[in-house]
């Protein structure tokens, strides 16, 4: 996707898993903390983890674009931005796969400690996703305030 509203979608579409991945990670972290709340909501933590990798998809997906119509001005200063935000999808995966298997454990066996195993990981993962989300943001951020755009 490379335009939305008459502008190139990348800037607009990156603020949604800017906000949404590390609001997942806090959540992420309260759920740890309160096996409670984490069983009762299993769903909604669920439904945040996948839209915080579909929002990190489409900020990926439009990056691709936005790079091959900007690539004659930007050269190989995207590349550590575009590889970061790899990175950063990968991380927001393997963050919703965790959630996923930590909900489903929860509900199978509430009693039993592997869903606490899978929502620790996944907290961890959430919060390197956060760090990697950031990192990402910044590398972009050194294109256009570094004067290349």
């Amino acid at each position: 996707m490379e335009s939305l509203f008459g502008l190139p979608a990348h800037p607009l579409l990156v603020h949604a898993p800017v906000v949404i991945v590390p609001f997942a990670s806090l959540f992420t972290i309260v759920l740890l903390a309160r096996p409670a709340w984490r069983r009762a909501n299993g769903l909604a933590w669920v439904v945040l983890a996948s839209v915080a990798f579909a929002s990190t998809i489409l900020a990926n997906q439009s990056g691709g674009a936005f790079n091959a119509v900007l690539e004659d001005r930007i050269g190989d200063l995207a590349a550590r931005h575009e590889e970061l935000g790899n990175q950063t999808t990968l991380l927001v995966f393997l963050y919703l796969l965790t959630t996923v298997g930590a909900v489903a454990a929860e509900r199978r066996r509430p009693e039993t400690t592997p869903g606490t195993v899978l929502a620790v990981l996944s907290a961890l993962i959430a919060l390197a996703a956060t760090v990697w989300m950031v990192r990402t943001g910044h590398e972009g951020a050194r294109i256009v305030w570094d004067g290349v755009l």
